[in-house]
């Protein structure tokens, strides 16, 4: 029998499955071009683990950490209205065709409407993203832009 999915806040505790993830992710999208410094990555992941107006959101089975959406939410620098922002967004190639990704958009949604946010943001920047934007259409979110990137010194 497998071992059931889970979605819910990271602690403290789970860093250390939350960073496994980020060299995952840093080696199989566009962030490998930049470079990992493990130390600060590991220190960072503060900015959304046990913070108000941010969280890092895991999908677990069992104790192990199978993908994470990290967000934020603040006003616009504009206007008073509040934007939830998704800053990374990722699931372990195993974990993929699962409902790991949908559950961890669903609680974003959730968490973002928990704190009032006026509007929800969320995308790819890590290359061709096909079933991340049929995922994010699925929740309402339509296409607003593109990323473009020149790395400078390759």
């Amino acid at each position: 029998m497998a071992v059931p999915l889970r979605v819910r806040k990271a602690t403290p505790d789970d860093t250390m499955g939350v960073f496994k993830l980020v060299v995952a992710m840093h080696t199989e999208t566009d962030f490998r071009n930049y470079q990992l410094n493990p130390e600060k990555a590991f220190a960072n992941l503060g900015i959304w683990i046990g913070q108000d107006k941010a969280a890092m959101l895991i999908a677990t089975r069992g104790d192990d950490v199978v993908g994470m959406l990290a967000c934020a939410v603040a006003p616009e620098w504009y206007s008073d209205e509040t934007l939830a922002s998704e800053h990374l967004f990722y699931v372990r190639s195993d974990n993929r065709g699962t409902r790991a990704a949908y559950l961890l958009m669903k609680a974003y949604m959730q968490w973002a409407i928990d704190l009032n946010a006026d509007h929800v943001m969320a995308g790819v920047s890590t290359g061709t993203g096909d079933a991340a934007e049929r995922l994010y259409q699925k929740f309402g979110l339509y296409p607003t832009g593109g990323n473009y990137i020149k790395h400078l010194k390759e």
